[in-house]
């Protein structure tokens, strides 16, 4: 779901420049999951605002251009594996590390 957002706000984008326009469309949408009947509102909230901020940063930094659209979907897309690692360490503590590098270590030892 994150490419094909990603893939709208940078066409959305390209036909019209306006400055903070990724910023405003995350904050947008982040708001409109509050009206979502789940009950995990918050994560994707956090993902929603801070891929818009990554790709926001990146397109100001680098410039409104494909390396800047691309480092932007790439750091943008990247945070979900970020947020998750991260809620992993804050759930469960550093051990968690330990835990999923003895896993990696008895999977290479089976193949």
């Amino acid at each position: 779901m994150t490419a094909i957002g990603i893939t709208l706000l940078i066409s959305i984008n390209y036909k019209w420049n306006e400055k903070g326009l990724f910023l405003k469309a995350g904050i947008i949408c982040a708001l409109m999951k509050t009206l979502s009947p789940s009950a995990v509102i918050f994560g994707p909230m956090i993902a929603i605002i801070s891929e818009a901020l990554f790709i926001e940063l990146s397109t100001q930094i680098i410039g409104r251009n494909m390396a800047g659209y691309i480092m932007g979907a790439v750091l943008a897309i990247s945070w979900n594996l970020i947020q998750r690692i991260l809620t992993l360490i804050i759930f469960y503590g550093s051990s968690i590390i330990e835990v999923y590098t003895d896993l990696a270590n008895m999977m290479v030892f089976f193949f």
